[in-house]
C-alpha cells in the first residue's frame, strides 16, 4: 500500500473514530463497541474489505499507536512520583527476573521432570 493510501486510511479510521465517539455520547454505547461493529461489518459479514491487504499497514499502525501512547503517558508523567516509586519498582523487577527467568539449566531441570 502506498504512503497515500495509508495516511487516507488513517483519515477514515479517525473520522469513523469521531462518529463513533460522538454517537457513543448519544446512545451511551461505548465508542469502542461501534467500532469493532463496523470492523466486523465491513470484513466479515460483507466482505467490503479484506484484511489480507492491510498485513503491511498494520506495522504502521501500531507503531503510531505506541507513539502516541507513549508521547500521552511522558506528558502525564509526575517526576516526583515516579522518583518516589523508582526503589520498589527496582526491587520487584530484579525480584521478578531471578524468579521467573532463570538459568537455561533450571529450565532443562524442569522440564526433564515433566
Amino acid at each position: 500500500m502506498s504512503i497515500t493510501g495509508f495516511f487516507a486510511l488513517l483519515g477514515g479510521l479517525l473520522v469513523l473514530a469521531f462518529v463513533a465517539n460522538r454517537l457513543a455520547q448519544r446512545t451511551r454505547v461505548p465508542d469502542v463497541v461501534v467500532l469493532i461493529l463496523v470492523g466486523t461489518l465491513l470484513g466479515p459479514v460483507f466482505r467490503l474489505v479484506d484484511a489480507a491487504r492491510f498485513e503491511n499497514v498494520t506495522r504502521g499502525f501500531g507503531t503510531l499507536a505506541l507513539l502516541l501512547i507513549l508521547f500521552e503517558g511522558g506528558l502525564e508523567l509526575d517526576v516526583r512520583e515516579t522518583l518516589r516509586h523508582l526503589g520498589g519498582g527496582l526491587v520487584l523487577s530484579w525480584s521478578a527476573y531471578a524468579v521467573f527467568i532463570p538459568s537455561w539449566r533450571f529450565w532443562f531441570v524442569l522440564s526433564s521432570l515433566s
